[in-house]
């Protein structure tokens, strides 16, 4: 048996702000057709999940100007998409980002989503990330009102099962 260790536990907001970074990063850094599309796939599915957290939550505010935006773009799978479009979706991430995070300091944060994306052996980290907002906002938005799985307006957690 291995050693004994705590496993990282990311909040909602954290997991948020880490996405939107590492989408902003991969859409920057996409060298080849296929890299970028896999990376405005990315973030558009991030942005579903977003757009679906600040619906219920409070912790993810969105202007609908920006979901819009970013939706339509993210969706045109690379047609009829500038380089300053592109430039954009970034920005909007990386502000999203800076807005949830309040607080957070965001390279803590990113090294941690890291860290517990290592614990996990999952897919690729955006994968990851995509695949833990997922699961945290379903539990959000699906558990019973009396449940303690969750998070509190703060973002911290309600119950160390989560």
């Amino acid at each position: 048996m291995g050693p004994d260790f705590i496993p990282i536990r990311l909040t909602l907001a954290e997991l948020c702000v880490a996405a939107l970074m590492q989408a902003a990063d991969d859409l920057n850094a996409a060298r080849d057709h296929a890299a970028f599309l896999e990376a405005l796939a990315n973030n558009y599915c991030l942005w579903q999940a977003l757009t679906e957290a600040g619906e219920k939550n409070r912790q993810v505010v969105l202007s609908p100007r920006d979901c819009e935006f970013v939706l339509r773009r993210s969706s045109c799978v690379g047609h009829s998409l500038s380089d300053a479009d592109v430039e954009t979706l970034c920005a909007i991430n990386r502000r999203i980002s800076r807005d949830i995070a309040r607080n957070i300091d965001i390279p803590r944060v990113r090294a941690r989503a890291e860290l517990a994306h290592q614990e996990a052996h999952g897919d690729g980290f955006m994968t990851w990330l995509l695949g833990e907002a997922h699961r945290k906002i379903w539990m959000e938005t699906h558990a019973p009102p009396n449940c303690e799985i969750g998070f509190s307006q703060r973002g911290s957690p309600r119950s160390a099962s989560v």
